[in-house]
């Protein structure tokens, strides 16, 4: 009897994986990495292929990124043999993502942001005066300061000036890439401190996406995120709070809100143990 290959009966069904990821999966915005105009090639004016670290678009990235748009896919970690590991190919904390197969492709470089808060290790802050690696945008108020990241809750997990003095929310406001300070609230101008707080975490496709096929058939992407170790080109994310998400969508509706304190839901509740 010949070899009889009995899985060939069996077809691929599109339903299942896109409700799988729909139903599973987690919201993230992508934006297309484009190669920055600052990006040298003259060789008469220094090595080519290198960035203008005076450049105000990347900031001497050499990439910008453009175009946001909300998907959806399905993240998981990046295990492999640790052969891999030991050689620097995958690193603690890199990610697998498969996006819907309807999705926009994603290609070198883009950014991706994870649509639900995580912990940061946090920053040092001086009160009032720009930090080198991430510039004081011009339209900051001057009870205002600049946040690395997207700040994903109202609330920090810890904020304490180099004095030791804490502060609680309600002296400050955590709101998009911005910490706003109450009144006569928080370190003097010039003082440093230090917030620990959750951000939208942001990864690049640091390994060309591959196309997966079954049957000449495309089946979706296998893209490999690394995690960003500092955002000093922002850009402009189309992140929406998970429970905002939810309602937008009929779900919930007339549920308390357990996400009030995240993104731009309202005023952030305060901890009555506090």
């Amino acid at each position: 009897m010949p070899f009889r290959e009995s899985s060939l009966g069996v077809d691929w069904s599109f339903s299942i994986q896109e409700g799988m990821i729909h139903n599973r999966g987690t919201p993230v915005s992508h934006e297309i990495a484009v190669t920055c105009s600052c990006v040298n090639t003259d060789p008469s004016e220094g090595p080519v292929g290198i960035a203008d670290p005076t450049c105000s678009e990347c900031y001497g990235k050499g990439y910008i990124f453009r175009d946001p748009v909300r998907i959806v896919g399905l993240l998981s970690n990046l295990t492999t043999d640790r052969q891999w590991s030991q050689v620097g190919w995958i690193e603690p904390g890199d990610l697998m993502f498969s996006p819907s197969v309807k999705a926009r492709r994603i290609t070198d470089f883009d950014r991706v942001t994870i649509g639900m808060p995580v912990p940061f290790e946090g920053q040092v802050i001086v009160r009032g005066q720009e930090s080198s690696i991430s510039p004081r945008p011009k339209d900051l108020l001057s009870n205002e300061d600049y946040l690395y990241w997207e700040a994903g809750r109202h609330e920090a997990i810890w904020l304490e000036d180099e004095d030791g003095i804490t502060y609680k929310v309600g002296e400050y406001l955590l709101k998009g890439r911005r910490i706003s300070w109450s009144g006569n609230a928080g370190p003097s101008i010039g003082k440093k401190y230090s917030i620990k707080y959750e951000i939208y975490p942001e990864y690049i496709a640091f390994v060309t996406p591959i196309d997966r096929w079954d049957r000449s058939r495309e089946i979706g992407q296998r893209v490999m995120l690394r995690r960003s170790t500092l955002d000093s080109n922002p850009g402009n994310r189309q992140i929406r709070p998970p429970w905002e998400e939810r309602v937008l969508n009929n779900d919930f509706k007339g549920m308390d809100d357990p996400y009030s304190q995240y993104g731009d839901g309202g005023e952030p509740k305060v901890d009555p143990q506090r």
